[in-house]
């Protein structure tokens, strides 16, 4: 059977992956697994403990200590990234007439897979119930476990961002709304100022909340402060 080089092209042109965000992403995996086994190994209590002394440390301390930092915000960088090559690959896949619901349902389990494998990293093991009964030697202690599900890290946040997104560019994309760019376009900006609006109000909201404050903590923001006041509202 052949094969025309148009249909060829085509699936070239399908199959092609932007080749500028598959370098950020990797960029800034390798700049957060940098950073986070720098963690690992530097004991970095002084700066915690007193904040305040850091700016009498001389420059040449100071200066690899604050680039270090900022790699270490790299995290929504690769959030970003990721968000996306998520809406861009549904885009994609609109202007080839694919099915939209079974785009939608692929991603959701994405998401869904993805929270699953943070609650097992967080709760199961090395900050959760194995690596806690390992040090402890207390294996009928669970709350490492049940713990997990009040913290919400990098790989959480990107599991539910791809289910928000998908979400929103599902409707966006139906009945050829991917045509409609300037409709798209509007509809997200109301959306990101919707969030911008809601940030500080619900920021207030939270830090009024009658938290209960475990001797030797700051209080909120502070995820042991929040593990303390587990409940569906918190």
């Amino acid at each position: 059977m052949e094969i025309s080089s148009a249909t060829l092209d085509t699936k070239s042109v399908e199959s092609k992956r932007i080749a500028s965000l598959d370098f950020a992403r990797g960029l800034a995996i390798f700049l957060m697994t940098f950073f986070h086994s720098f963690g690992h190994v530097f004991d970095h209590s002084w700066f915690l403990e007193d904040s305040d002394k850091l700016f009498d440390y001389p420059k040449i301390v100071l200066i690899p200590l604050v680039v270090l930092l900022y790699l270490g915000t790299w995290n929504s960088f690769f959030l970003l990234i990721s968000c996306c090559v998520n809406t861009l690959g549904m885009i994609r896949g609109a202007n080839r007439k694919a099915n939209l619901e079974q785009m939608l349902t692929k991603r959701l389990v994405t998401g869904v897979f993805l929270l699953a494998i943070d609650i097992f990293t967080e709760g199961v093991l090395y900050n959760g119930y194995l690596g806690t009964a390992i040090i402890s030697k207390d294996w009928g202690n669970f709350n490492p476990f049940l713990d997990s599900f009040y913290k919400i890290k990098t790989l959480q946040i990107i599991a539910w961002s791809i289910i928000v997104t998908s979400i929103i560019t599902y409707f966006l994309l139906r009945k050829d709304g991917h045509e409609r760019f300037r409709r798209n376009m509007k509809i997200i900006g109301l959306l990101t100022i919707a969030v911008f609006i809601a940030t500080p109000v619900i920021h207030n909201l939270v830090d009024n909340m009658p938290w209960v404050v475990p001797e030797g903590l700051q209080g909120w923001p502070e995820v042991e402060v929040q593990i303390h006041n587990a409940s569906f509202k918190t």
